[in-house]
């Protein structure tokens, strides 16, 4: 019996020790085979893919400057420059109204429809007399805009042909305006090294109100208002470049923020 036991014992780890060695020997073959050969489903990583959108072409040509108001795109289109001035007499028809010198407010949808003219103004070359001297600003009732003499509003259901209305005579001549729910905002004399005033114009009663001076080569005015529910604190800025160099208003301290 004893022998019997032995004979099984031997058997069993003859076995364990034939199939051991076939184990460790194929995994090492394996391990081999996979380091050794070559993996020929890896994907080399590819260039980024240029942006495949084109950008639609609301308006074809003859954009001076424009704005946003809701789903409504006004834009304006200005005057040809006027050809170097001759004498008087020298050449009468230099002087006379011509195509070229024009200025247009017109709108769309900003999702696409029927462009509407809302503005015409047939102008004189020489000092282009009663063309529009600003950018235009709009909201859902107006269009605004200024002139030598005054700022004015036009309804943006106009037709051309119907007069604007003066909305305030001393914020007149060159400006940039910017617009929110309540005023608009001018900045006179852009871009000259005297600088000039910003001023609001309320919108309900047309009243014009000193805000700070801008400084030399200020341009490109904005208007920001955000409402933080956190800290219950409303932040009410105008922005605009002054010589490289932006610049902030707060307009709930009427005070120049500093650097």
């Amino acid at each position: 019996m004893k022998s019997r036991w032995s004979v099984l014992v031997c058997f069993v780890v003859v076995i364990g020790l034939g199939l051991a060695p076939l184990n460790v020997s194929g995994a090492s073959t394996a391990s081999l085979q996979d380091a050794s050969t070559p993996v020929l489903n890896a994907q080399l990583p590819t260039l980024p893919q240029a942006p495949q959108d084109i950008p639609d072409t609301v308006v074809a040509s003859g954009v001076t400057d424009y704005t946003l108001a809701g789903v409504k795109l006004f834009w304006h289109t200005g005057p040809a420059p006027c050809p170097p001035a001759t004498p008087d007499g020298a050449d009468a028809a230099s002087h006379a109204p011509t195509d070229a010198f024009v200025d247009i407010i017109s709108r769309v949808a900003s999702r696409g429809s029927l462009t509407r003219q809302l503005y015409f103004q047939q102008l004189f070359c020489r000092g282009l007399a009663g063309q529009i001297e600003s950018n235009v600003v709009a909201d859902d009732n107006y269009v605004y805009f200024t002139k030598a003499d005054g700022l004015y509003q036009l309804s943006v259901n106009a037709n051309v042909g119907d007069a604007p209305q003066l909305m305030n005579a001393l914020v007149a001549g060159y400006a940039e305006l910017a617009i929110d729910d309540t005023s608009v905002f001018a900045l006179t004399s852009p871009s000259t090294s005297s600088g000039g005033p910003v001023y609001s114009i309320r919108k309900d009663n047309h009243q014009r109100v000193f805000l700070t001076n801008s400084g030399a080569y200020a341009s490109d005015l904005q208007v920001s208002y955000s409402y933080s529910f956190i800290d219950q604190t409303a932040r009410y800025y105008l922005y605009w470049l002054r010589n490289g160099n932006l610049k902030r208003f707060n307009l709930n301290t009427a005070m120049l923020d500093t650097p």
